[in-house]
């Protein structure tokens, strides 16, 4: 009897651990931290030719969208800061690392971003 109710522990365990797509539990959640996302906002500041000697700092921010029983939904960001202009260049990234989308805050929105 205990058997039959372990092994029935373990796999109602095994079938909760899965999506409906057949992926694991660990492979539909977010496995980065917003730190992570450096070599993608790096590359995107090459391909706007930000001239880095005028970052001050970035600081990485990640936000959480949901909770829930299968893990956290979260996205995260990046807000550039520059010794030019009171604002940021904010690039908003998904999970994965994949930029949604960029934007400029206070006065670097109508200031020209430092380029090389």
């Amino acid at each position: 009897m205990k058997y039959t109710l372990l092994l029935g522990v373990v796999f109602c365990g095994l079938s909760l651990a899965t999506t409906g797509h057949g992926q694991t539990l660990h492979a539909s959640m977010g496995i980065y931290d917003a730190e992570d996302c450096g070599p993608v906002v790096n590359e995107h500041l090459d391909k706007l030719s930000i001239d880095r000697s005028k970052i001050k700092v970035i600081d990485y921010i990640t936000r959480y969208l949901l909770a829930g029983e299968l893990g956290e939904e979260k996205e995260y960001e990046a807000w550039v800061s520059f010794f030019t202009c009171k604002g940021n260049l904010v690039i908003n990234l998904g999970r994965s690392c994949y930029i949604q989308q960029t934007y400029r805050t206070y006065e670097c929105k109508s200031k020209n971003l430092p380029t090389k």
